[in-house]
């Protein structure tokens, strides 16, 4: 599943903590049972949690529980990833009129993850329940399958149409959608003013793929003048929230700060401040645990050496223990 998708799902679960059990003073057996659920996932005590769900999911055909026991599965809390098993529990959420649910429904029919082959006309389906459910992300999806004519009739109109709608009402989904669709060229023209416009709009939100995309964008003079320090401060951003793309980015324009120093700055010459040379060391380290492009990683451990040979001896314990921490938070 995209990152997008795992925020969305993780967003929703969290969100369903707000909601009251029921408008009667006496909860049921199930509703105290589903509470209990709830607070040991809060609690990141996933394995117990889920027992909870899947008994409620199973004996009481408990939407609500379903869906979470959906989550489990995709995101591997509790027990071992399993994306076809997540596909089969949303689809029965999604039955339960759980908007969450059929949206990612519709993205398990789309990309054929639970069936034999995709199957775009049933995700285009699920996709028009979930927006008509109010769910804004939903509608932005649909209106991408009308772009590309993927279970529906082509209908480009419509389909910019639906996701410019949602994203002006602050879907982060619509925004990125939008954003990929003009930075990309492929389905839209290509337009890098308004990919970074909406790259904007979604990274103002946090969203880390949002904020690569800005780094690449400055980076690499795109919709924008150059700015290395700009795209510098954008990939650092994506890669302290996870975004593995933005690791090695990050780890280079730390290395090579000296690049873009002003002429005749006196830390030119590859000598950095004691904040970028420390950055260096962090963003190399973490990417080197983090990356799986051989070329890279040979790459970062060239930086690696050359970094140790002018960080002083007594950083290495603060510095080591701050990429541990970090990749804590993240798998691999």
């Amino acid at each position: 599943m995209s990152v997008i998708k795992l925020i969305l799902a993780t967003t929703v679960l969290f969100a369903l903590a707000a909601l009251p059990l029921s408008d009667s003073l006496a909860e049921t057996n199930e509703q105290k049972e589903f509470k209990k659920a709830r607070h040991l996932t809060s609690l990141g005590q996933h394995k117990e949690a889920f027992s909870i769900y899947l008994a409620l999911a199973e004996k009481e055909n408990n939407a609500l529980a379903q869906f979470n026991t959906g989550l489990n599965y995709q995101n591997g809390w509790g027990r071992p990833k399993n994306q076809v098993s997540a596909c089969l529990w949303f689809e029965k959420a999604a039955a339960g009129s759980i908007p969450m649910a059929q949206q990612l429904s519709g993205d398990c029919f789309l990309q054929g993850i639970h069936t034999e082959t995709p199957k775009p006309e049933i995700a285009a389906l699920w996709y028009e329940k979930a927006s008509n459910n109010g769910l804004l992300s939903a509608t932005c999806l649909l209106g991408k399958l009308y772009l590309v004519g993927t279970g529906v009739d082509k209908d480009r109109d419509k389909g910019i149409a639906l996701c410019i709608d949602v994203a002006q009402k602050g879907a982060i989904t619509a925004q990125l959608i939008l954003a990929d669709l003009f930075f990309d060229g492929k389905e839209l023209e290509q337009d890098y003013v308004q990919a970074r416009r909406w790259y904007l709009a979604a990274g103002d939100k946090g969203n880390p793929k949002a904020h690569y995309r800005l780094g690449l964008m400055f980076r690499d003079g795109l919709g924008t003048e150059q700015n290395l320090l700009e795209a510098r401060r954008w990939f650092e951003s994506a890669a302290s929230k996870g975004f593995l793309a933005a690791y090695y980015p990050t780890a280079h324009l730390y290395f090579h700060a000296s690049d873009f120093h002003p002429p005749g700055d006196p830390t030119a010459q590859r000598q950095w401040t004691e904040k970028e040379l420390a950055k260096t060391y962090l963003w190399v380290s973490a990417s080197l645990v983090r990356e799986t492009n051989v070329k890279q990683m040979d790459k970062l451990n060239s930086m690696l050496e050359e970094v140790k040979q002018v960080i002083p001896y007594t950083w290495y314990i603060a510095l080591d223990k701050k990429v541990k921490n970090h990749l804590a938070g993240f798998d691999g």
